[in-house]
């Protein structure tokens, strides 16, 4: 509270001397002497850059442009910095275009504006006495059809696998399995299918949900152009089966008797499918490799198993074998 009242007094006690009213007016007379600089400065001729606002108004609800609108133009002009001041700070120049105006029966389904016709509008956003220097583009041309999209199916390009102890569990998803094609006829009706860009993904150990682009082509538009892809990956687990051994290559007139006929199997399969009947898993022993004699020890292996099927192998590499004869 001291220190409050010491400063007041201080302050009382400066002010009224003549040195701080000298400072006082000295300051008052720099702060006048730049504003005089600023306001000079301001009727000076400048040069700035302006990102002007295209909008297109009274587009019908039937038409679908094919290229994209551009967002902005880039326009530079030069002015007095006066004018340059109300354009940037008290509005936001946008340039408006009537579709109907400019998608008139001289064009071929677009949306057109030339080079002139676009320097003119621009003119008008700021003050008679600014100079468009560059506009870019210096020209608009956006095409746009209004028939409907045909309805094209979506086709997945991938490149994916899992990490260890995992697998792809399936067909790669699409939260959409079609999009919609717009543009000229003689080209929409010879498109069949739409592919996605290549999805490359390594050692993924749990389901991954990624968005892809559509690859379109050349002259169309694609809504949507962007799509989300599931791609399921499963854990893998051990299984084991019991399988009859079928022998190939017997002697004609004899037959081979094995002990025992049934050998067990062991491989992976994705864990929703544990519990399905792997049926088509063939375990062959072959009687031409056998060992010499009536009796022996044959080889045994897996001839073939279904895809689901990883790392299939029997648990048994051979069985005894007789002849009868």
């Amino acid at each position: 509270m001291k220190r409050i009242h010491s400063i007041t007094d201080w302050w009382k006690r400066a002010k009224s001397t003549s040195r701080f009213r000298n400072l006082l007016l000295f300051v008052v007379f720099v702060v006048i002497a730049v504003l005089f600089w600023f306001i000079l400065a301001l009727n000076d001729s400048v040069q700035s850059s302006f990102e002007v606002k295209l909008q297109i108004d009274g587009v019908p609800d039937s038409v679908t442009f094919i290229s994209d609108i551009p967002d902005d133009i880039h326009v530079t002009v030069r002015d007095k910095g006066t004018g340059l001041i109300r354009s940037a700070f008290f509005r936001k120049p946008t340039l408006h275009l009537d579709f109907k105006e400019f998608a008139s029966q001289r064009h071929d389904h677009a949306v057109c504006v030339s080079r002139s016709e676009l320097m003119s509008l621009i003119r008008r956003l700021f003050s008679p006495s600014a100079q468009v220097s560059s506009v870019s583009p210096d020209s608009i041309h956006i095409p746009y059809t209004d028939r409907p999209g045909k309805r094209v199916p979506v086709q997945v390009i991938a490149d994916v696998t899992a990490a260890s102890g995992s697998v792809v569990g399936g067909r790669i998803r699409l939260s959409q399995g079609y999009t919609l094609v717009f543009g000229p006829d003689e080209i929409v009706d010879t498109i069949t299918r739409i592919y996605t860009d290549r999805i490359v993904r390594r050692g993924l150990s749990e389901t991954a949900v990624v968005e892809v682009g559509l690859r379109s082509v050349a002259g169309t538009r694609l809504i949507p152009s962007r799509i989300k892809a599931t791609i399921p990956i499963e854990p893998l687990v051990n299984k084991r089966v019991m399988v009859e051994v079928e022998t190939v290559n017997t002697p004609e007139g004899n037959s081979v008797l094995l002990f025992p006929q049934r050998v067990e199997v062991s491989y992976y399969v994705p864990m929703s499918r544990f519990n399905e009947d792997q049926r088509g898993i063939v375990v062959r022993a072959d009687y031409a490799s056998r060992g010499r004699g009536m009796s022996g020890r044959i080889p045994v292996k897996v001839l073939r198993a279904p895809l689901e099927c990883i790392n299939v192998m029997t648990l048994t590499d051979s069985l005894e074998y007789t002849v009868v004869r």
